[in-house]
């Protein structure tokens, strides 16, 4: 008896790089019995895209300039159900660790032909659980821990996504925010970087600590890393002492 064919997965993926959609949707393709519904580097357009298109798993960035994965999800709130949601991530540890809890699947960066066959094996055995907004408020308020920075007088509250990289300043210790803000704090950054919850940021050299969420490329000869934030990018040089330190948490 011949079985029937299983229905074509429906797939969205967002992503603000449009080589990593490019890669993601080739290792789908080769995958087989996949539909590549629609992509956008744009997320601000996921809820359009989601209405129109009536996915099967949806295949969402988490760190993106103009709205990160998580404030996605809030957005599509309950009026949209009925599709697996997969968060692709550079991120390890801590928000890795958020997304198991609330029962959201994700990917590491970069995706392997071996993680996305596993992800769909899981998918026909009904093993990848639906859109559910209540996961989606569970998962912010795991991801809410402030950072706290003590200054002077007062103490500063950041979350992760707020801070671009910090840089020793002697004794001191300046605070670059993606918003173009900078402040300094009255601790070196030794102290600073005890503060930090792990797998957000990762120090790079004796008087640089940088969030990976935006890093965009480590070039090792001329040892240095380059961050990203909307239209912006930044130079810093990178210690050969760090190098190992930043593979592992990439």
């Amino acid at each position: 008896m011949v079985k029937p064919m299983q229905k074509k997965i429906r797939i969205v993926i967002i992503d603000d790089e449009p080589e990593a959609i490019r890669q993601l949707a080739f290792e789908l393709n080769r995958a087989g019995n996949i539909e590549i519904a629609a992509t956008s580097t744009n997320p601000l357009l996921v809820t359009q895209i989601l209405q129109d298109t009536t996915p099967d798993i949806l295949f969402l960035d988490v760190q993106m300039p103009q709205k990160n994965g998580i404030e996605v999800l809030k957005e599509i709130g309950s009026s949209i159900s009925g599709f697996s949601v997969v968060m692709v991530t550079a991120y390890n540890d801590f928000m890795l660790d958020a997304f198991r809890n609330e029962a959201f699947d994700y990917l590491l960066k970069p995706v392997t032909s071996e993680d996305l066959n596993s992800l769909i094996t899981r998918y026909h055995e009904k093993r990848l659980e639906y859109f559910d907004q209540t996961k989606v408020d569970s998962l912010v308020n795991h991801l809410k821990r402030k950072i706290r920075i003590p200054a002077v007088t007062e103490t500063w509250f950041f979350s992760p996504e707020e801070i671009l990289y910090f840089m020793a300043d002697g004794k001191y210790t300046s605070i670059y925010q993606v918003n173009g803000d900078t402040l300094v704090t009255s601790i070196n950054l030794g102290a600073v970087e005890e503060l930090l919850p792990q797998g957000f940021f990762c120090r790079i050299c004796k008087s640089a600590i940088v969030n990976l969420g935006y890093l965009k490329k480590i070039d090792r000869r001329k040892k240095c890393c380059t961050l990203s934030a909307g239209n912006e990018e930044i130079e810093l040089p990178l210690s050969k002492i760090y190098t190992c330190n930043l593979d592992q948490l990439m």
